[in-house]
């Protein structure tokens, strides 16, 4: 089996940016595979929690205990940092890439279908 190595940043207001880098996730893996990877690795350092939507799949509502406050919500961004125009269940890392979850104020547009 091949490996991959994905680093995912944390940023809100009240901490410290967190960085990890989840080594040997298995290549192919979904964005939510490789987080649950790196909550194993760093477990002390990042931990998230989500709510299963049938048609959309898996929300992150929760980061290391800070959890959303509408209009506040955790906005994931890609390598370029751009936000993911996909779920973490719906996006499939490649080696190198970086994410970034930032705790931010979201229109309502772009959290509608989590209501």
């Amino acid at each position: 089996m091949a490996f991959m190595s994905v680093t995912i940043k944390v940023v809100d207001s009240q901490h410290p940016e967190i960085i990890i880098v989840i080594q040997k996730a298995p290549i192919g893996s979904n964005l939510h595979k490789v987080m649950t990877l790196g909550h194993q690795q760093y477990p002390e350092k990042f931990s998230f929690k989500v709510v299963e939507y049938e048609e959309l799949g898996s929300y992150v509502t929760c980061i290391n205990g800070v959890c959303e406050q509408k209009p506040i919500h955790w906005m994931i961004y890609g390598s370029n940092d751009e936000l993911l125009p996909k779920g973490i269940d719906n996006t499939t890392p490649k080696n190198g890439d970086t994410y970034t979850w930032k705790y931010e104020y979201a229109a309502a547009s772009a959290c509608d279908q989590t209501s």
